[in-house]
């Protein structure tokens, strides 16, 4: 986590006396964190107990070396939140910014963030699902950092393949190869069954924490090629492999599965 307290208090009990000197009884839930993606924008987010307009109350300000004017304007967030999104260009791993936390024109708090300790990576793109034989489904997606940047060789993924229907049934995958696909025999799953898949991104070399997940694929998972085999009287009844999609059979159905 991104602690935000340059002086003696602990970083939870600083906070609330900023914010009970800015807004009276206001009081920070939770210590303030910060997160870099480690290529271009850091954020960071201070959870209060109750709604503030937080973009008129505050403005956080933001440099390196030498003061330069960088100044971000918080957002409000889910829930009673000021979120504030830093540029952040050309980082090495040395960098620390020193950040100012105003109300108006009245300083009210100093601490210091350095990125490379407090790494959250971009979340995985494009994830898709492909089809590449009757029981494999390939599934791929984009690595979220552009060829010679920093993570771009860095990262390894978490896949999470769920239930539509069942979201606490759910199998995990890690992906701890560079190339961003994984191949997944249908009959791991359940046949006639949704599922729905999404995939995070860590770095094992930076300190810090699993990107959001991405969004979401599904399908319908269904083994044997498109014939789902019901309970059947007739165990000894044979299935043609030219009988059409959507015939039906005592104790066989034939599904079209994509």
């Amino acid at each position: 986590m991104g602690w935000l307290c340059s002086h003696p208090l602990s970083p939870v009990s600083c906070l609330i006396l900023v914010w009970v000197t800015v807004v009276g009884s206001m009081r920070v839930l939770h210590e303030p964190t910060c997160f870099s993606d480690y290529i271009s924008v850091s954020t960071c987010e201070w959870q209060l107990d109750g709604p503030l307009n937080c973009s008129a109350e505050l403005h956080l300000s933001s440099w390196l070396e030498v003061p330069v004017n960088r100044t971000c304007i918080p957002e409000n967030s889910a829930g009673a939140t000021c979120v504030c999104t830093m540029p952040m260009d050309d980082l090495v791993k040395a960098d620390t910014y020193q950040l100012v936390l105003w109300a108006g024109r009245q300083r009210v708090w100093h601490g210091l963030f350095k990125p490379s300790d407090h790494v959250k990576p971009r979340a995985p793109e494009n994830l898709t699902v492909h089809t590449s034989d009757h029981d494999t489904k390939l599934l791929t997606w984009s690595n979220p950092y552009p060829p010679g940047s920093t993570l771009y060789k860095e990262l390894t993924y978490l896949v999470n393949i769920s239930n539509e229907n069942d979201p606490a049934e759910f199998i995990i995958y890690n992906v701890t190869y560079m190339e961003p696909i994984l191949r997944l025999a249908a009959s791991t799953l359940k046949s006639g069954v949704s599922y729905k898949v999404r995939v995070r991104a860590w770095t094992e070399s930076y300190n810090g924490t699993w990107s959001d997940w991405s969004p979401s694929a599904q399908w319908h998972n269904c083994e044997y090629g498109g014939l789902e085999q019901l309970e059947s009287p007739h165990p000894a009844f044979t299935l043609w492999p030219e009988t059409p999609p959507g015939s039906s059979y005592p104790g066989v159905r034939l599904t079209a599965c994509n």
